[in-house]
This record gives C-alpha cells, structure tokens and sequence, in this order.
C-alpha cells in the first residue's frame, strides 16, 4: 500500500517487528500516539516499516487499537509472542500469562501502584532460550468495567485517562508510577493468574511440562514457530518456575511477589 499524501502516519515496533499507521483522521491519531507513546518509532524507521495499516475513520479508537496489536505481531518469527501482561521487580521479570477476563490487567495495574516496573498488559515476546528475555507492548493499560471497584481507588483521574461508555478505560502507566516503564528484563517467574471472589488467595507451583502447556494455550504466533513453538517453550518453562494463582484479595498477591522474588 503506498501512503497517501494527506494522511498523518504513526510507526510502532514492538520485538523485532514494526508497522506503519496511517489515518486521514489526525485527532484520532493522536489519541492513539498518546497510548502507544512508548512504542512509537523515529521517522526513518517509520519509512521502512511494514506492512502499513491504513485505519478507517469509522472504526472506534479500541477497535484501532486492537486491529494495530493483531497486525504488528501476525509475521513476528523471531520470538515467542504470548497473550501475557509484563511486570517487573528489582530488575527480575515477571510474565502474568492468561486469556482475556483473566484479571491479569487489573492485577497489572495494582502492582505498578505497588511499585514494580511496566512491560505491558496485553502481549509479551519471549526469547533467549535457556536465559530467557522478555520485552513487552508498553501500551496504556485497558481496564473494564467490571474490575472497577479494583482500580479506580488506584488511579488520578486526569485528561490522560480514556474512558469508554462501556465503563472501560485506558490508563497510562505514569498515571500509576512514573517511573515505571521498562524496556525489558530476564524472565523469571510465569504466573497463570485468574480473579475470583470467593478465593483469597491460593497459589500452586507447576511442574515444566504444566508450565508449558498452560503456555501454549497463550502463545500467539505458533504458526510462525519451528514445531509451533513447543520446543522453545519448553525451554523456557524450565528456566522460570510456573505457578497458577487464584485470588481476589490483591494485596496478599504483591506481598507473596515481594517475598519469593
């Protein structure tokens, strides 16, 4: 697609991949610019970044969001992507990995208001083998609705919050720590999280073989993968305990954190 000379542009990388934005709607761009401001490119790697999305107007700013996640990591080859949150901790990593509703980006935000570091609360790369790295999206957070009694008491309300009719919201990382926001870190703990209320707290240790099938279930780009990813994720889940985590009392889930790290 070649770029129309009316349009504004935004370029976002993220691993080893990166892609050209384009709207002919500059307002919605900067909103998009505002919660992406981490993972925007220079403009000479914008020029040479593919594929180009051309976003349409009508689509609502979440939709866009979305659809620019899905295109970025759809041809990443080079690393293990999974649908993980990324926090940190005295330099040591930490990969909150779950489906969508898992509660992962809720107890995201409450470990930033805590304290740790920010790779992101929707996608992960993961490469290095047996010394794994992992590098994250560091978008804004995207809350719903329905974790609002958590993390609305967490958070200033400030222009730079999003919110959505819906009751859903984006919250920049700053808004949380300020100083929060990493680039990568080694990984060194997987956690499988999963909110429910009638749990307080109860955490289980994982062997590797369990790791790394809870893994798969949240790896994103297998088809790019040699053996769809089986063999590295295996390396990985013995390098970095596994651990499955019921709870919806989240200060016993930071303090357990602060303790085992």
């Amino acid at each position: 697609m070649t770029q129309p000379d009316a349009a504004d542009e935004l370029c976002i990388g993220f691993a080893d991949e990166r892609i050209r934005v384009v709207t002919f709607a500059p307002h919605r761009l900067d909103v998009l610019a505002a919660h992406l401001r981490h993972c925007t490119l220079g403009v000479g790697e914008c020029r040479r970044a593919q594929p180009v999305l051309l976003l349409a107007d009508s689509l609502p700013d979440d939709l866009a969001l979305n659809e620019i996640i899905a295109q970025l990591i759809a041809p990443c080859a080079a690393a293990l992507v999974l649908h993980a949150a990324g926090v940190t901790l005295r330099k040591r990593g930490i990969m909150l990995a779950g489906e969508s509703g898992s509660g992962k980006s809720t107890l995201t935000t409450w470990l930033l208001r805590s304290g740790f570091g920010y790779l992101s609360d929707e996608v992960i790369a993961v490469s290095g083998g047996s010394f794994p790295t992992m590098r994250g999206l560091a978008r804004s957070l995207v809350l719903k609705s329905g974790s609002a009694h958590i993390w609305r008491p967490l958070i200033d309300e400030t222009e730079q919050v999003r919110h959505f009719g819906d009751g859903s919201a984006w919250i920049p990382p700053e808004v949380l720590n300020p100083t929060c926001v990493s680039s990568s870190a080694a990984l060194d703990m997987i956690i499988f999280p999963r909110y429910d209320p009638t749990v307080l707290f109860e955490v289980e240790q994982l062997s590797p073989a369990q790791t790394t099938f809870n893994l798969m279930q949240n790896l994103v780009n297998a088809r790019n993968l040699p053996r769809h990813g089986l063999s590295a994720l295996a390396t990985v889940a013995k390098a970095a305990p596994g651990y499955t985590l019921v709870y919806s009392d989240v200060t016993r889930v930071s303090t357990w954190l602060l303790n085992a790290l």
